[in-house]
């Protein structure tokens, strides 16, 4: 190669390592871009739900009252509110060797936006198998509340890069993060559900989007029923792992499963104003269970 040659191929490597460094630059920026997009369009719909739970007396020095704070969704601009299950007291286990569906919440409160106050709120279904819960603001408000719409949603793949917008807690003032991961795999058995790993641990009840802001599901855990329990007992640690895993329920299914609760919420009976003495004697009897548990169709 001459040295004129080699003057003027000089150019044309330094435009190459342009172009190959810029990729990676240009595929940041608009992660970031996508990262700022949700944390500003979808945090208005997240609100934290405080409450009360009731524990039992004497079990081991752990009974008693203690105050909580739960990360829920508004789906519903009316008040309907969804969240973790197992964040509002519910046990992880219910229904299994006797297990019961957890401690009750009590003296609701939803607080949305800068409101520090919160508007009073019950517990309506539960659901043990998606480990999810439904609350539902006492009075709907003049202005609805700003929601996520569970019907607009999109498929995602394995590989694919999603989006998990919440808030942290009272100590961090209840700060707007976004975490990203990859779809690290899909499943069928024992429902139809995306794999992301312990991110989706770590941040059950809330809602999944991809880049472009569609709503993809909702991160929850999957956990094994009492045959598949049984059934790992020469598993070791291993089986154990791999049958307890945080999963994305596609946002279809949230649908069919919240007209689901909000059937059986319709069907229970409504509760009565209690006196002073009925709740002095209630006390002293098994608490009156508020909420319902979904159950599916047979």
């Amino acid at each position: 190669m001459t040295r004129l040659t080699s003057l003027l191929a000089l150019p044309v490597v330094a435009l190459c390592l342009a172009c190959g460094t810029a990729t990676p630059a240009l595929a940041a920026d608009a992660q970031a871009d996508a990262i700022r997009k949700l944390s500003t369009e979808k945090s208005p719909a997240l609100v934290t739900i405080k409450f009360i739970l009731k524990g039992e007396e004497g079990d081991g020095g752990m009974g008693g009252d203690s105050e909580q704070e739960a990360s829920g969704v508004v789906i519903d601009g009316s008040g309907l509110i969804l969240v973790s299950n197992l964040e509002m007291g519910g046990n992880p286990f219910s229904g299994m060797m006797g297990m019961g569906a957890g401690p009750q919440p009590q003296e609701i409160k939803v607080l949305a936006g800068d409101d520090t106050q919160g508007v009073d709120a019950k517990l309506i279904a539960r659901d043990s198998e998606l480990h999810l819960a439904w609350v539902r603001v006492d009075k709907a408000p003049e202005k609805p509340f700003a929601a996520i719409d569970l019907n607009a949603s999109a498929a995602a793949a394995q590989g694919d890069e999603l989006f998990i917008v919440s808030r942290m807690g009272k100590f961090f003032d209840r700060a707007v993060t976004v975490n990203n991961f990859r779809v690290s795999g899909t499943t069928t058995k024992p429902r139809k559900a995306m794999l992301g790993g312990q991110i989706l641990m770590t941040s059950m009840g809330l809602p999944v989007y991809n880049a472009d802001g569609k709503i993809i599901g909702i991160s929850s855990i999957i956990l094994p029923n009492q045959d598949e329990m049984e059934g790992m007992a020469g598993g070791g640690m291993r089986g154990m792992q791999e049958m307890i895993a945080g999963a994305i329920i596609p946002a279809a299914d949230i649908v069919e499963a919240t007209k689901t609760a909000l059937e059986n919420a319709a069907k229970a009976p409504a509760e009565e104003p209690k006196t002073d003495e009925a709740k002095t004697d209630e006390a002293k009897t098994e608490e009156t269970k508020p909420e319902t548990e979904t159950k599916k169709p047979e």
